[in-house]
């Protein structure tokens, strides 16, 4: 630079801490910021479009986020309600009992089109659920069907169904890691979740330690009698609403 051009800039820089100076200062923090997780509020948002052909629903309950113990038993009520489609061979054999009741009744009838079991985990938090796609006329029946089988397992699992929906979350966790972009995926995550790099052998160790009690438990802790949020589409006048679907969430006894 020219001695011309640095003098400009040393003036300019000198004005310019001038005028920063002159600014009001931040004002202090009064400590470290107080953090708490939001409180859940149950609700149900529906869209009634009757010249749909099918209704799309969707519903799910808070859990627990990726670095507590109740993870990996939900990994396994995960496997247990399973997923499909109609357009599937063999759903009379598939290890899933929902799988089965929905999609491989003895009477010849599909209660829906597909249905999907998802358990998204975040850093403190998570969401349990399932999203269905059905007939209007199917819809209170598919629903109640769904409902009932998420609270089952909080009563009821024998060891052998449990040991068979072990062995399928283990093989879904190696095929997650197919290729590289899904195993790259996988470390990011868990660098951010977790701090280190989780190896397969010790998600196999923790699975392995999931009893019929731990399973019951998560489902009477989260899923049963509890709020729940849903969002549906379509010709909606048979789906249930939220106070019925909240009474499938626990057993009458008396």
């Amino acid at each position: 630079l020219s001695p011309v051009c640095l003098g400009s800039l040393r003036r300019a820089a000198s004005i310019n801490a001038e005028y920063m100076g002159s600014l009001a200062k931040p004002r202090q923090a009064l400590g470290s910021p107080f953090y708490s997780l939001l409180t859940f509020v149950g609700s149900d948002y529906e869209e009634r479009w009757d010249y749909m052909d099918k209704a799309c629903v969707g519903f799910a309950y808070p859990t627990c986020g990726w670095n507590d113990p109740d993870t990996y038993p939900l990994m396994m009520v995960h496997g247990l309600l399973g997923e499909g489609t109609k357009g599937e061979y063999g759903s009379y054999n598939n290890l899933s009992q929902t799988h089965r009741m929905l999609l491989a009744n003895e009477d010849g009838m599909n209660y829906c089109d597909r249905y999907m079991t998802f358990n998204t985990l975040y850093k403190d938090t998570g969401l349990f659920g399932v999203y269905y796609e059905c007939h209007p006329y199917d819809l209170d029946h598919c629903t109640t069907i769904l409902r009932k089988q998420m609270s089952k397992y909080g009563y009821v699992l024998s060891p052998q169904e449990l040991n068979m929906i072990r062995n399928k979350v283990k093989a879904s966790t190696i095929m997650n890691l197919a290729n590289t972009t899904m195993v790259c995926e996988d470390i990011g995550r868990q660098m951010l979740v977790h701090g280190r790099r989780i190896h397969p052998t010790e998600a196999f160790t923790r699975l392995d330690e999931v009893d019929v009690n731990a399973v019951k438990s998560v489902v009477q802790k989260y899923l049963i009698d509890r709020d729940h949020a849903l969002a549906a589409i379509g010709p909606l006048h048979e789906l249930p609403d939220y106070v019925a679907i909240s009474n499938l969430s626990y057993r009458r006894i008396y």
